[in-house]
């Protein structure tokens, strides 16, 4: 349980360490202030473990769409043994969201949280097309997100007794989703042209060792 401890500098260390833990089965890191790049380090660390991790907590993180790619792809590698995960108090908006519920194809999770993480009805959406991938899912919590009360109204339907009260939604939140999705397109754009420049590079190096 490593939950308010500072690692804004140091997560290259903390990742070191997490790849050692090959049996580790309970990680708590909320409120560590990881952010996107410190998120990567730690989920490629538990990759290379690939520990029966069961429990993994990130609350509070600064994790943007971007880190959200780096949590799912970890999730995919543990389907087969996770069963909480606590996401909330993060800046995932509804592309992020929807990158992590869609990484899950899992009968051992009972328990998401993913409150406050501005996201609104397209994020909803994707968490509650994910239902028939996580059939043993106890309790879902979603709330201090920009949902309308027909969004919440279709969560409850769909998750029932399973979903946690839902009394903290901004309704005039989705603006505020539509300009951090711009925001989300530039970050895909820059990505993509640093791949690029990678695989230029790459076949730049291997073309000079040829002697071409």
């Amino acid at each position: 349980d490593l939950a308010d401890d500072s690692f804004p500098e140091c997560y290259s260390d903390l990742a070191t360490a997490l790849s050692h833990c090959v049996n580790l089965q309970y990680l708590n890191l909320k409120d560590c202030i990881l952010a996107d790049e410190g998120v990567k380090e730690v989920c490629a660390a538990i990759m290379k473990a690939n520990p029966p991790l069961a429990s993994i907590y990130l609350g509070a993180n600064e994790i943007t769409p971007k880190g959200a790619k780096s949590v799912a792809k970890l999730l995919r590698t543990i389907n087969g043994t996770i069963e909480v995960f606590d996401a909330e108090q993060n800046e995932l908006s509804s592309a992020g969201v929807t990158r992590i519920v869609q990484a899950f194809d899992s009968t051992s999770l009972k328990k998401l949280v993913l409150n406050e993480n501005y996201f609104a009805e397209n994020g909803a959406n994707a968490v509650m097309e994910c239902i028939q991938k996580v059939p043993n899912l106890e309790l879902i919590s979603l709330d201090g997100n920009f949902f309308s009360e027909e969004v919440v109204d279709k969560l409850t339907e769909t998750f029932g007794v399973r979903l946690t009260e839902m009394e903290e939604n901004d309704v005039d939140g989705e603006e505020e989703e539509e300009e951090e999705s711009e925001e989300e397109e530039e970050e895909e754009k820059a990505e993509s042209k640093e791949a690029i420049d990678e695989s230029v590079d790459a076949l730049a190096a291997a073309l000079s060792g040829t002697g071409i």
